[in-house]
């Protein structure tokens, strides 16, 4: 009798201890942690370069190696604010999946964890976009920080104040309880508008349209370029000229590459609007995350867009479009008009970004 009480007791016990581990998710080998990462882990401390050179160039996989608390030793790196190890780590970012269980990308932890230097270094290896699991962008945990510094530059290298999260806030909505931040949100947009105005397009086109392809109906593919942009007096007539190149796959997909100057000229406006969206008429717009309403033709892009609870209309249209080439064939199997609408979207979400 005294036995079989004993075995329930044990029983009990055993039961106890398993659903502490599985609920408290103890990890049974904390403090066997793996000696080789220790070690590591001690050369990154130490900042010991060479020796973090030998080790990554025959066993790279250690970069996505976990300690006890889950953190890889780029994770590391960042804590201890190690910016010359990273630098040897990124040339095997490419290479490996770096995200943590809940999909962090080391760009993320760097704005999560403050460290403007590694954030900097990042920024060139991971998309400033990427969201976790909890719908945050490296931009959302700047402004969870209130981190004035690091929210102005992932602003200035293209991270969108309009991604919302599980809980559907945005950036944006983040920062409305911190003046500074708010200001710095307001700011950003009214330059990003002024530069829009002014049409400063040798920027705009150059960082979105250089080394983008299309994909018509005729299934050709085709790459915008820049060729020149000329400035002109008006604010609401400029000239830019693009070099359109055609790429046309045979069965090898051996592709043959044409190249079709094109010159544009666009007039851009932007006001503000005093009434409610529920009061505008939106049964002829497209949605987009990021132009919000729209709709386009061949020549027009117009789209309402928030900001800071603001509704603004902008209008982007292309008032002159002309192939500077006489070469009919070449570019007679060529949409134009797809292009246009392509360009024009393009331009117009860089204005919201």
């Amino acid at each position: 009798m005294i036995r079989k009480i004993t075995i329930i007791k044990i029983k009990k016990i055993l039961l106890f201890l398993i659903t502490f581990l599985l609920i408290f998710k103890i990890n049974l080998f904390a403090y066997y942690e793996d000696e080789y990462l220790k070690n590591f882990k001690k050369l990154i401390l130490n900042n010991d370069i060479e020796k973090i050179k030998n080790i990554l160039e025959n066993d790279y996989f250690i970069l996505i190696r976990k300690d006890y608390n889950g953190f890889t030793p780029v994770m590391w790196a960042i804590m201890y604010n190690k910016i010359d190890v990273l630098k040897i780590m990124s040339d095997y970012f490419i290479s490996l999946n770096l995200r943590d269980d809940n999909n962090l990308t080391p760009l993320h932890w760097a704005s999560k964890l403050n460290n403007f230097n590694a954030l900097k270094l990042l920024v060139n290896f991971y998309d400033i976009n990427s969201i976790d699991n909890f719908g945050n962008t490296p931009l959302h945990y700047a402004c969870m920080n209130q981190n004035l510094i690091i929210t102005n530059y992932l602003l200035s290298k293209g991270a969108s104040p309009y991604i919302t999260n599980i809980s559907n806030l945005s950036p944006i909505d983040l920062a409305k309880n911190n003046k500074k931040l708010s200001q710095l949100f307001y700011k950003y947009y009214k330059n990003k508008i002024r530069n829009i105005q002014d049409i400063q397009l040798i920027e705009l086109i150059a960082s979105n349209l250089n080394q983008q392809r299309y994909i018509d109906n005729s299934k050709e593919i085709y790459e915008i370029n820049i060729e020149k942009i000329e400035k002109i007096e008006k604010i609401e007539d400029k000239s830019v000229y693009v070099n359109l190149v055609s790429f046309i796959k045979d069965k090898n997909k051996n592709e043959t590459k044409h190249e079709i100057p094109l010159n544009l000229r666009l007039k851009i406006s932007v006001s503000k609007e005093e009434v409610f969206l529920d009061d505008l008429n939106l049964e002829n717009f497209l949605y987009d995350p990021v132009l919000n309403y729209y709709t386009t033709d061949d020549n027009n892009l117009f789209f309402y867009t928030f900001f800071l609870d603001n509704l603004y209309k902008i209008n982007l249209n292309i008032i002159d479009f002309k192939v500077i080439d006489n070469n009919v064939e070449k570019i007679e199997s060529i949409n134009l008009n797809e292009i246009k609408r392509n360009l024009l979207i393009i331009l117009g979400k860089n204005i919201v970004m």
